[in-house]
């Protein structure tokens, strides 16, 4: 039902057979290994103060120089183009056909996760959340788990990636059945998107709508 799924364009249905996922194997490694990026910042990373500065700056002035009414600092650029390079990363971490590729990729991707928490915080009037919250957000977007501390984020990374497994599975296949896992917790029918959009860019207008 998985690689069904991968192999249609939008709308993408929500695969009923999938397990429960968090015990290992190829369909959640590379989103393991996600976490444990984020898991190995420490708390006072200023790659996180940075994202948290360029969150409040997309969602008050907007995404580009163009949204900025009509001014922009050399600064607020280089913020923006950094959160562009983080959502490029997380294309290319789903679309990595192999290992280098998936390094390469890693890390930025992990930050743009991080990244769009902040950003729905600031969207919503919340405080941006620290860094265990931040854990414990994007785990439980990935893979819908009720975590409630980053400790319990960190066990269940660490299950799924010591338990054995059975063959590489792309970035783009583990963000599907963990996506699709989750929201069946969730209660969530579908995934949102239209038209022939690439396997990719399915999978990341999906993340961000979670």
């Amino acid at each position: 039902a998985r690689r069904a799924a991968m192999q249609r364009c939008l709308p993408i249905a929500r695969p009923k057979s999938l397990p429960r996922l968090g015990t290992g194997g190829p369909v959640a490694s590379n989103v393991a290994r996600l976490l444990r990026h984020l898991l190995q910042l420490p708390s006072d990373d200023p790659q996180l103060v940075h994202l948290a500065a360029a969150a409040v700056l997309v969602t008050r002035e907007g995404r580009s120089a163009a949204e900025a009414r009509g001014w922009s600092t050399q600064e607020m650029d280089l913020q923006r183009a950094e959160v562009r390079r983080l959502e490029a990363a997380w294309g290319s971490f789903l679309g990595a056909a192999g290992a280098h590729e998936i390094e390469r990729a890693l890390g930025a991707a992990a930050l743009h996760l991080a990244f769009r928490e902040m950003e729905a915080a600031v969207r919503t009037g919340n405080p941006i959340p620290a860094r265990d919250e931040l854990l414990v957000r994007v785990a439980r977007a990935l893979l819908g788990n009720n975590f409630t501390s980053a400790g319990e984020v960190e066990a269940t990374v660490g299950r799924m990636l010591t338990a054995p497994a059975s063959g590489f599975s792309s970035p783009a296949e583990d963000a599907l059945a963990c996506m699709a896992a989750g929201q069946a917790r969730r209660g969530r029918n579908s995934f949102s998107g239209a038209g022939s959009l690439s396997r990719a860019a399915v999978l990341v207008d999906s993340m961000l709508a979670c």
